[in-house]
This record gives structure tokens, sequence and C-alpha cells, in this order.
């Protein structure tokens, strides 16, 4: 009934997202051209995809994007004192809550105003949030966040385009960190191989699509292995291709063996200047 009901121009810029989350270079955590689609499809001062650990605690990667088009990344620690309001704030701890609201959905203006870890973090940042929640690993949160600073609440509509394109957004995360995985482990050649042993291919068949040789794809396969610590094709496709979520890999001789959630590595990453963060 909710796409029934959705204008021409918002179905089509729902397809924009979904579209941009399968086929977009990776950003760090979602597709940049994700977020900025959701930013024209909802307007708002901020939307960020952000992950934290809450038994370091850090802040595993959080993910901006601007209405003036500025963009930031951050990695790493956070501030423990901001982490203990956090812990204490509905939305933003693992207190069960729809997976997808408003602020307003669970407190009064009045109500808000008096959290503390509103006073101390949020205000002068944001005012209104619609928030989106996603499977995360044990003793994690991984959020998006539609923000405002100021001006009229997000709409029962906003929200309900929010739930339609959840699952997509899901979709988006998962593909992107696969693609850092394949990047860092693999060439492009290798990935290339791997995406049609994924698709049912057989040697001969990858080696008259690549114009290769077949030796060639099996010295490709054979690196695969090598690089992965798996020894045979469907191990290698359930490991990198199907499964939902990144895992580390077991550590090998190579250094790229041992590399390979997100979160086991975003703390080797530079540190962006911070802009409303949280």
């Amino acid at each position: 009934m909710a796409l029934q009901r959705m204008s021409q121009a918002g179905l089509a810029g729902v397809m924009d997202v979904i579209g941009a989350g399968r086929a977009d270079p990776a950003g760090p955590a979602l597709p940049w051209s994700t977020l900025t689609g959701l930013l024209a499809l909802i307007p708002c001062d901020c939307i960020t995809w952000c992950e934290l650990d809450l038994t370091v605690p850090q802040r595993v990667v959080q993910q901006s994007v601007y209405q003036d088009g500025a963009r930031d990344v951050v990695y790493g620690s956070e501030e423990p004192w901001v982490f203990d309001l956090l812990r204490r704030f509905r939305g933003c701890n693992k207190e069960p809550v729809p997976d997808v609201f408003r602020w307003s959905d669970l407190y009064t203006d009045r109500a808000l105003a008096r959290q503390p870890a509103f006073a101390e973090v949020f205000r002068g940042e944001v005012t209104r949030q619609l928030q989106a929640s996603f499977p995360a690993l044990p003793g994690r949160t991984r959020r998006l966040m539609l923000r405002r600073l100021d001006g009229p609440d997000f709409t029962a509509g906003d929200v309900t385009l929010i739930e339609i394109l959840r699952p997509h957004l899901l979709e988006a995360y998962q593909l992107a960190q696969r693609r850092h995985v394949l990047s860092s482990m693999l060439t492009s050649r290798e990935s290339e191989v791997l995406d049609l042993v994924a698709g049912g291919l057989r040697n001969d068949e990858i080696a008259e699509l690549l114009v290769i040789s077949v030796a060639t794809v099996r010295k490709h396969l054979e690196h695969i292995f090598d690089r992965t610590g798996l020894r045979s094709r469907a191990a290698v496709v359930a490991r990198l291709i199907h499964q939902s979520e990144p895992m580390m890999l077991p550590e090998g001789d190579s250094d790229c063996a041992q590399v390979y959630y997100l979160g086991q590595f975003a703390d080797r990453r530079p540190r962006a200047p911070e802009r409303a963060a949280r």
C-alpha cells in the first residue's frame, strides 16, 4: 500500500537509492551516492551511518553527508563520558525500540530536552532525528540517522520511506564490506574470476568469457585459495560472496589474510576532521 501511495518522483528516488547501493563504488560503510540519494529523497541537514562498539567503547565507523555537500568519515575512540550518556539514551543504547523511529516517537520535546545525552551531546547539532537500526555484531549498534537542526519533524511518510529502504540499505552495506574485503585480498582479475565462480560457471566457461586460458583460471583460483586459507570453490564463495556479514579470516602467512571485517581494521585508518559526530 505504501508504494501505491508514493508519488512517481518519490518512487524514482527510492529506485535511485537502491540502484546506487548495488552499482556504485563502496564508501567507508555505504556508497556515498546512497547517502546523497537519501538526502535528496528526505531533505535534512545531515545523514550519518554510524556503528558503535559499546564494549570497548569506540566508534567503529561514522560516515556523514551534509546538506551543503560536505562529507566526513570518523574512526576510532570517543570520549568515555559520551558513551556513558549514550548508554542511558533510548535509541542509542540496546533498549528495544522500533527498527525505524523518530525521537518524537520516544520523547516529547520537553522530555527530550531533559535527557543528559541531548543536553551534553546533541544540543546545538540536532533537534529532530529519524533513525533506522540494523543487525550488528554482539555489543555493537549500527544505525542510519537523518538529522535536522531545526524546522519541522520528519513525517510519517518519511518513516515509511526508510522502512521500505531499510533492507536495501543493509544489502548495500554488506555488499560494500565484501568489496572492501575482496579489493584488499584479491587482484581485480581474481575478483572477476570469483564473481564468475559464484555465478556457477565452469573453468572453461570463465576462460572463454575472460579470454584467458583454463590454466590461467586455475592459477587465479589457486591464488584465491592461498590468500583466504580456504581450499574449495564452494567454501570461498560461501565465505566471501554469500555470507551476510564479512568476518575475519584465519591468520596466515599473508598480511591480507588477517584483515577483514570493517570493525577489525577501522582503528588503522586515518581520522578525518570531525563534524556533527555522535
